[in-house]
């Protein structure tokens, strides 16, 4: 069955294909290999998880891995592995997609957390921000880039965003900046999250 990818029976970003492997994952995953790793015993639990990963990278031995990776220092290879499981289905795939975020926020918070500038009715700039991670941020700082043009920045100031943006929440921040009579005036500025704190949970 876990096959059917290899010899094109259906390609593995088929429905069917991920629902299948997300129920087999679901059954074997409570073996020996997740024994081990709740006993503690990670680095049994890496080398079977490994092997295992390495026939069918499922849902449940990407997180795993992603977790033992992330307790040694690998940042790099956890990012890796929680992608993977993150795009799988149900709750291993919730948690995956959680510790991703928190793990990429802390490096790319714009990756979650756009921000554009709108031209309000007065002719200020309006900076909106709306967190799509699943998880609480808190002291949200942005970095505001006015361009000479399309390559150089003229000049760069950071701005005090939301003290704090739940998952989901959007928020707009009126600025002073302007008055413009036109939008074409407005678009030589650029605005990007560039640091948040995740909230204690």
């Amino acid at each position: 069955v876990l096959l059917m990818g290899e010899v094109n029976f259906l390609p593995p970003t088929d429905e069917r294909f991920k629902l299948t492997v997300d129920a087999l994952s679901r059954t074997l995953g409570r073996g020996p290999f997740m024994l081990r790793y709740e006993e503690a015993n990670k680095t049994g639990a890496r080398s079977d998880l490994e092997k295992s990963y390495n026939i069918l990278p499922t849902p449940y031995a990407s997180y795993y891995l992603g977790e033992i990776a992330l307790d040694s220092g690998d940042q790099q290879n956890a990012i890796r592995y929680f992608q993977t499981a993150a795009s799988g289905s149900g709750e291993i795939a919730k948690k995956s997609q959680e510790r991703l975020a928190v793990l990429e926020l802390e490096t790319a918070p714009h990756k979650y957390i756009p921000s554009k500038l709108v031209l309000g009715d007065d002719g200020y700039l309006i900076i909106v921000i709306k967190n799509n991670s699943p998880v609480t941020v808190t002291n949200v700082e942005l970095q505001l880039t006015k361009m000479l043009n399309s390559f150089i920045a003229e000049s760069t100031s950071n701005i005090n965003g939301p003290s704090k943006l739940a998952p989901g929440q959007q928020v707009s921040l009126q600025t002073r900046i302007g008055p413009f009579k036109e939008s074409a005036e407005a678009s030589t500025y650029r605005i990007k999250v560039s640091r948040v704190q995740i909230a204690a949970q």
